[in-house]
């Protein structure tokens, strides 16, 4: 990221629209250099698109326990997964935001952000379907009813509706629509930092 922000003119972009984008544990990445770039100062980034992202290593939401036999990514994976990358210190008080971004305290200053999550997945939770309790209003969340863990192979497809006396999960709801993927992170990334409550789009 750093090398292209230096080489965009070089390379034709606008160093003013630099975004980053991660799927799964890409997604996680994606939050994680957004999180550096701010505290080391740059380079500038103007939005942020996480895919069902892997945010949090402790592993203590709902849905990383109701999800112990998930058909594509189930609890057990996701413990191996943050050990393979942790080891020892996985679900401990001493890991980084930047390798868990979820442990993240401070979001200010961060750009744009365009999530989704399926319902039925393990991260559902820590992906903000139910909060952070503050979450910046930048950040567009887009629930994705009944929907797993490899949801996103069919991101551009509109959410279908929660199955009837399906879990109504506790909080705020998701923000939902029968928008494509690509029309919601568009019009997220016209979101500014402020000024914009959460669960609506700008208009």
């Amino acid at each position: 990221m750093v090398w292209t922000a230096k080489n965009a003119a070089e390379l034709g972009i606008d160093p003013d629209r630099l975004a980053v984008a991660g799927i799964s544990a890409g997604g996680g990445l994606a939050a994680a250099t957004v999180l550096l770039a701010r505290d080391r100062g740059g380079p500038s980034l103007a939005f942020q698109m996480l895919i069902c992202p892997m945010l949090d290593d402790r592993n203590t939401t709902p849905s990383s326990h109701e999800f112990a036999e998930a058909v594509v990514w189930n609890r057990a994976a996701n413990l191996f997964g943050w050990a393979a990358l942790l080891g020892d210190d996985a679900g401990t008080d001493g890991v980084s935001p930047y390798a868990a971004p979820a442990r993240a305290t401070d979001l200010s200053g961060l750009p744009p952000a365009y999530i989704d999550v399926g319902e039925l997945e393990v991260f559902r939770d820590e992906c903000g379907w139910c909060g952070p309790a503050s979450p910046p209003s930048s950040t567009c969340i887009r629930g994705l009813p009944r929907l797993r863990h490899d949801a996103a192979r069919h991101g551009d497809q509109p959410p279908g509706r929660r199955r009837a006396g399906g879990r109504a999960a506790p909080g705020p709801a998701p923000l939902t629509s029968g928008r494509s993927r690509t029309s919601w992170r568009a019009r997220c990334a016209r979101r500014r930092p402020a000024g914009s409550a959460r669960g609506t789009a700008p208009g």
